[in-house]
């Protein structure tokens, strides 16, 4: 089975620029395949006995074989801008930017969402594959100050 960090291709690209002393822009862009991931492939009900012996309606998950599937490709944008200045006795560096600048929904996991439809007299269960992001576009803001 393939390893779940495979990863086929790996891509970054990096731009820097100095446009005055005080004044700096960079981005970084990255892409790679996509993650090898093991999915449920198929959902079927059993009736089985919980431990008091109650007779249970339980939801069986068959799963495929083990990293069989890969998640989209991933990319996304980092930007920042820093500002420098030199004082007599220290320098500071104000640095604000964004993370995933596009806002890419990025694949992190992967869950199955269950929903129960009774509205038409008899109880219809749908299960569907929920992908999970983990980084929407994010700002960031630093301040430093070197003695």
């Amino acid at each position: 089975f393939a390893y779940k960090y495979d990863r086929r291709h790996e891509l970054s690209i990096v731009v820097s620029h100095q446009f005055t002393k005080n004044f700096a822009f960079s981005a970084n862009w990255n892409f790679a395949t996509g993650n090898a991931i093991t999915l449920p492939e198929q959902v079927y009900r059993d009736i089985q006995s919980d431990a008091y012996g109650n007779l249970v309606l339980k939801n069986i998950i068959l799963y495929s074989k083990r990293n069989a599937y890969r998640t989209r490709d991933i990319h996304r944008l980092d930007i920042s801008f820093e500002f420098f200045k030199q004082r007599k006795h220290y320098a500071r560096k104000w640095s604000f930017g964004l993370y995933n600048a596009y806002n890419r929904g990025n694949p992190y996991y992967f869950d199955v969402q269950t929903d129960n439809d009774v509205s038409t007299g008899k109880l219809i269960t749908t299960f569907n594959l929920r992908q999970n992001n983990l980084i929407p576009i994010l700002p960031f803001f630093s301040y430093n100050i070197k003695f």
